[in-house]
């Protein structure tokens, strides 16, 4: 999964792997990959993250979904929607409570199809206190 992210995607951070992946306070991460058969080649992957949250008082373990990425000469034979099918499992395994993640307006299609809904959006608001060059 590692070498896939760091040959197709190379932007990706996988000097935080061993945090997000292994060293998480709340578990260890979740993580699928998509193979092409004939060549042994890892084409996709997904991960789910867990972490804590309160609602309505409650404790729940929920998966915040991320590194989710397709070799682009593989995106039209299904394997995003393969990779969001197995976060769905996740949750229907009991491994989380629910999942969450924010939407790619490009992957909201295939997401929609695996069984995810919005449920409401987000706003980031920041006040910068210090600026220079």
């Amino acid at each position: 999964m590692v070498d896939f992210w760091q040959n197709i995607f190379p932007s990706w951070l996988g000097k935080n792997y061993t945090w997000f992946y292994l060293a998480n306070p709340y578990g260890l991460a979740g993580g699928w990959v998509v193979k092409e058969s004939k060549a042994d080649k890892v084409i996709g992957s997904t991960a789910v993250f867990p972490r804590e949250v309160f609602v309505n008082g409650k404790c729940l373990l929920a998966g915040i979904r991320g590194d989710f990425g397709v070799d682009p000469n593989y995106r039209s034979l299904g394997a995003a929607l393969q990779l969001k099918k197995a976060e769905v499992g996740a949750c229907s395994e009991k491994q989380f409570d629910f999942l969450y993640g924010y939407r790619n307006k490009k992957s909201e299609p295939v997401q929609r199809r695996a069984g995810f809904v919005v449920v409401g959006s987000t706003c980031r608001m920041v006040e910068v206190l210090k600026s220079g060059d």
